[in-house]
C-alpha cells in the first residue's frame, strides 16, 4: 500500500518517455556517424548531395529539434528532480540514493541550460536574423522580436528560470508554507511586470494571452494566502473557495475561445493564401497568354513584311526588265 508520494517517486517511471525518445535521438546521431563513414567510400557527385541532405537534417532536427525538444521537456523534468530534492530535504526512509544521484546530475543540466542559452543569444545578438544562426538556434527565440527591447531575445531562458523556482521554493522551503506563497506571489509579480513592459512575443494576440494567465495566476496565489492561517474564519475561507472555481471557470473558458479565434483565423489565413496563389497563378496564365498573341501577332506581321518585300523586289525586276 503506497503511504507517501515518495514511495512512488522515481527518476525511470517520471521520465520513462523521454529516456525512450533520447534513445531515438541517439540513434539517429550514430546513424548519421556510420552515414558519413559510408560517404567517405563514394564518388564525389553522390558523397556531394549525401552530404548537403545530412546538413540540412543537422541543422533542422540537430540543433533546433533538440531545442525544441528541451523545452517541451523542461518542466516535467525540473519537477522530477525537484521531487528528489524535496524527498532528501525531508530525509524520507523511501529515498533511493541512486535516484538522488541521478537527479543531481539531471538538476545541474537543467540549471545550466538556461545560462547556456543566455550565452549564446548575447553572443549572436546581432545575427539572430542571418539564415545560418536561424538554422541553428531559431527556436531559441520563435516569434521573438530580437531588437525591440534588449531583454525581448531571452523570453526562453527567462521563463525556464522561472520553471525551475516553480519547483525550487516549494522545495526547498518546504518547512515555511508562508514563505513559498510570499515568494510565489514576488515572482509572478516581476515577470508580470517584465513581461507587461517588455511584450517580447511578436503577436499582439499572443502578448495579450500570457498577460491575461499571469495576472488569473497572481489571482490563485492571493487566493492561496486566504487559505491558509493567515484568515482564521474557516467560513471565509469556504466561501472564497467558491471564487477561486469562479476564476477557473473563466481561465479555462476565455483560454478556449482565443484558441477557437486562433484556429478560426489559421482557416482564413490558409484561405486568402489559396485565393492569392489562384489569383497569381490566374495572372501569369494571363500573362503567358498575351505573350503567346503578342508572339503571333509579330509572326503574322513578319509574314507581311517578307510578302510586301517580295512584291517590290519584283516590281523592281519588272521594272528593270522593261527599260532594258
Amino acid at each position: 500500500m503506497v503511504v507517501s508520494k515518495a514511495q512512488e517517486a522515481s527518476i525511470i517511471n517520471d521520465l520513462k518517455i523521454y529516456i525512450f525518445l533520447l534513445g531515438g535521438f541517439v540513434g539517429i546521431v550514430v546513424l548519421m556517424c556510420l552515414a558519413w563513414v559510408v560517404l567517405r567510400t563514394l564518388n564525389n557527385e553522390i558523397k556531394d548531395k549525401i552530404a548537403n541532405k545530412l546538413a540540412e537534417f543537422k541543422n533542422g532536427i540537430l540543433f533546433n529539434g533538440t531545442i525544441r525538444s528541451i523545452d517541451i521537456t523542461y518542466i516535467q523534468s525540473v519537477m522530477t528532480c525537484g521531487t528528489q530534492l524535496s524527498i532528501y530535504l525531508q530525509k524520507s526512509d523511501y529515498g533511493i540514493v541512486e535516484n538522488q544521484k541521478i537527479a543531481l546530475y539531471i538538476g545541474s543540466f537543467l540549471v545550466i541550460l538556461p545560462l547556456v542559452y543566455i550565452v549564446v543569444l548575447t553572443i549572436y545578438g546581432d545575427k539572430l536574423l542571418n539564415k545560418s544562426v536561424r538554422n541553428r538556434c531559431q527556436n531559441m527565440y520563435l516569434d521573438i522580436h530580437t531588437f525591440k527591447s534588449s531583454s525581448a531575445k531571452y523570453y526562453l531562458p527567462i521563463s525556464m528560470i522561472r520553471r525551475i523556482l516553480f519547483v525550487a521554493i516549494p522545495a526547498l522551503l518546504y518547512m515555511y508554507p508562508f514563505m513559498q506563497l510570499q515568494a510565489f506571489l514576488l515572482m509572478n509579480t516581476m515577470y508580470l511586470m517584465w513581461y507587461a513592459y517588455v511584450q517580447p512575443h511578436i503577436e499582439r494576440r499572443r502578448v495579450q494571452t500570457e498577460c491575461f494567465n499571469e495576472f488569473m495566476i497572481l489571482l490563485f496565489v492571493y487566493h492561496l494566502m486566504i487559505f491558509t492561517d493567515f484568515v482564521e474564519d474557516n467560513k471565509a475561507q469556504f466561501k472564497m473557495g467558491y471564487s477561486q472555481i469562479g476564476f477557473y471557470i473563466v481561465i479555462i473558458i476565455v483560454n478556449i475561445i482565443l484558441m477557437i479565434l486562433r484556429q478560426i483565423e489559421n482557416v482564413k489565413k490558409t484561405r486568402r493564401m489559396e485565393a492569392l496563389k489562384k489569383s497569381k497563378i490566374a495572372t501569369m496564365e494571363a500573362a503567358f497568354a498575351a505573350m503567346e498573341e503578342d508572339r503571333k501577332y509579330r509572326v503574322k506581321n513578319k509574314d507581311r513584311r517578307d510578302l510586301v518585300r517580295a512584291k517590290l523586289n519584283l516590281r523592281a525586276m519588272w521594272n528593270e526588265s522593261k527599260i532594258n
